[in-house]
Parts: C-alpha cells; structure tokens; sequence
C-alpha cells in the first residue's frame, strides 16, 4: 500500500507551500495571468491540505481519473460528482433495476476494492437496493468475505482453469463457468 506522509509532515508542507503561495502573491510585479495561477496554486495546496475537500464533501468522487477530476476542480473551480451517479441517471438505472430479477456484471479482478466506489460495486449496491440478485464473474476474486453483503455470487475463472488458459481463451472459460453457474444459481433461493 502506498502510504504516503503522515498527516502531521503533510500539514507542515502544507503550510510552507500556503506560505509561499502568499508571499509570490503579495510581490510586486504579478501581473493578472501570474496572479490566477498563484490563487489556484493556493486553492490546490487547500484542497490538498484536506481544507476544501472538508468543506465540499468531495474525497470519495476522484477515482480512477482522480488527477484530472483533481485538477480541474482545484483550477477551474469545476463540481465533482460521483461517475457512477451520472451514468446511473443517464441511462435510467434504478428505474431498468425495479424491473429486473437477476443483474450479471463483472471484472478482470474482484477484491474488497470493488466495493468502494468502483462501478461494479456500486452496481452491486443498487441492484440489492431493489431487491435485484446481483452475481458477479472475473478473471480473479479475492476476499469473498468483504463483497458478500453485495454480491450474492462472486464465481471466477480461477474455479474452471488455469490463470494461464483464463488469460489465453477468456471468451471460453467465460461460457464454461456461466453455463456451470446458471444451474446452481437456478437452484438457489433469493437471499
């Protein structure tokens, strides 16, 4: 895991990048173009500093494309929203959801990630929302504990075949482990 500094390192340079943000803003000759960038200079080392991200509630909406959403926000003071959300009312989700009986998604691996924030896991959590069983098929799936509140099956290639033949005849190991999970899922109730 990338851990990073600790809070009380971050702060300290935090402070020392505020502090000189203010003292370049305050020299004479800034000109106007040289002026915005020290004000968005300032208003990423707040947002940084954990200042604006407190204050709007946007630390879980970066994800994967973190750093463009990031800047962007810092610099053209855009609104964050989260992905998922958009594409959920884009595409008329919940209202597809409270028709729907079974949700099938997947990805290239599972783990306790998948549950925080990704679109599979937000998926997951919509669908048991309305009352939808969601199964789930990947390439891997680690930690079945941490995705079984959302997932009501997590099946990987890895109970069919080889890592090395899952990564070589995907499309087939696929059909395999479907066809093998459609009778035991028929034989199962709704949890």
């Amino acid at each position: 895991p990338q851990l990073g500094l600790r809070p009380a390192r971050k702060r300290a340079r935090a402070h020392v990048a505020d502090r000189r943000v203010e003292e370049a803003l305050q020299a004479d000759g800034v000109g106007d173009e040289e002026q915005s960038l020290l004000e968005a200079l300032q208003d990423a080392n707040d947002v940084k500093g954990g200042e604006r991200r407190s204050q709007r509630g946007h630390s879980r909406v970066a994800g994967a494309a973190g750093g463009l959403g990031f800047g962007l926000y810092c610099f053209l003071k855009a609104d964050l929203q989260s992905g998922f959300a958009l594409f959920a009312r884009a595409v008329r989700l919940t209202e597809k959801l409270t028709e729907a009986d079974i949700v099938i998604t997947g990805e290239g691996g599972m783990d306790r990630q998948t549950v925080m924030g990704k679109g599979v896991g937000e998926l997951a959590k919509l669908a048991r929302q309305h009352d939808c069983r969601c199964l789930a098929f990947a390439g891997t799936v680690d930690d079945v504990t941490a995705l079984e509140s959302d997932f009501e099956q997590c099946r990987s290639l890895a109970e069919v075949t080889s890592s090395s033949e899952s990564l070589t005849q995907p499309a087939r190991w696929l059909q395999v482990l479907a066809q093998r999970t459609a009778i035991k899922f028929s034989e199962t109730e709704p949890n």
